[in-house]
């Protein structure tokens, strides 16, 4: 997948994920992975049908850095609907606002 790197000067680095969006089958979410130092975190992760493909996108961006925080920007499924496999598989803490 194809990713673009809007940020890098070796300790923090801001990388957009880029044709999540399956052809037009599902909503583009924009997720961002941002690193710094040892921790990172994807903001909008997406739903169900692009989990798969934006872990996996995630985990070659974090190197060896640790997944510690998921940023919802809001509650709309494109954005949150496969937040229970994130938290299945990882040590993250997730963010919503309560509004």
């Amino acid at each position: 997948m194809p990713n673009t790197v809007l940020f890098d000067n070796g300790a923090h680095r801001n990388v957009l994920l880029e044709d999540f969006g399956l052809g037009g089958l599902a909503v583009q979410a924009n997720q961002h992975v941002i690193v710094h130092g040892g921790t990172g975190m994807i903001l909008d992760p997406g739903g169900h049908k692009i989990y798969a493909k934006v872990l996996g996108e995630t985990f070659s961006i974090l190197r060896d850095a640790k997944l510690g925080h998921i940023f919802l920007s809001h509650q709309d499924p494109d954005i949150v609907a496969a937040l229970n496999g994130w938290l299945m598989t990882t040590d993250a803490q997730a963010y919503v606002s309560s509004l």
